[in-house]
């Protein structure tokens, strides 16, 4: 097996998780289309109509990235995996190069996660909008909620794009606290070597 077929395995992956959020998904909108139209919650029975469809924004997005991912698996390992390595695996897998190509499939994972949240929410927004005719203020929750599925994105694109330079950076600060725990413990041997008769 080699380097492209590890990355290809872990984008399937990442299409089958995609796929089981959908799934789920489609679990709550069927509880709350049950508890509304019943009246569980305490009030009288809604037409859900307009929390299906959020649901549903949200379901689709995932069902779609997941398939956008099964079918483009191969073109996707062979962005994501490391140049310098032949296709036939003959070289052999750096622990950095590794660990670049895992920073970036989860990193894509993130924000792919992300923006079928972001499409939930740009939905919601669209609701509220044409519920009130006006533009009605944001709760501090909803801000909150926003403000978090913007840096879930944008942590998931810079794990995606910068994820070799995040390797080679944990590389070299782990050579450096090597380098420095070495060099310091060179210093008190030769402190002993000198003391001793």
């Amino acid at each position: 097996m080699n380097v492209r077929d590890i990355a290809f395995i872990g984008v399937r992956l990442m299409a089958i998780y995609l796929a089981l959020n959908a799934i789920y998904s489609i679990a709550g909108i069927a509880e709350t289309v049950v508890a509304l139209t019943t009246g569980a919650f305490g009030a009288e029975a809604v037409k859900p109509s307009a929390f299906v469809y959020y649901g549903l924004i949200s379901t689709f997005l995932y069902l779609l990235f997941a398939l956008i991912l099964w079918l483009s698996a191969g073109r996707l390992a062979q962005a994501i995996s490391p140049a310098r390595l032949a296709p036939s695996g003959e070289k052999q897998l750096r622990k950095s190069e590794f660990q670049a190509m895992a920073f970036s499939v989860v990193g894509l994972l993130i924000l792919v996660s992300a923006l079928s949240k972001i499409g939930g929410e740009l939905y919601k927004a669209y609701l509220i909008s044409n519920a009130f005719n006006v533009s009605p203020e944001i709760s501090f929750a909803d801000k909150a909620q926003r403000l978090q599925i913007g840096v879930e994105a944008l942590f998931g694109l810079v794990l995606l794009v910068w994820g070799g330079t995040l390797s080679g950076l944990l590389v070299w600060f782990r050579r450096l606290g090597l380098s420095t725990k070495t060099s310091s413990s060179r210093v008190k041997g030769d402190a002993r070597k000198r003391r001793a008769p």
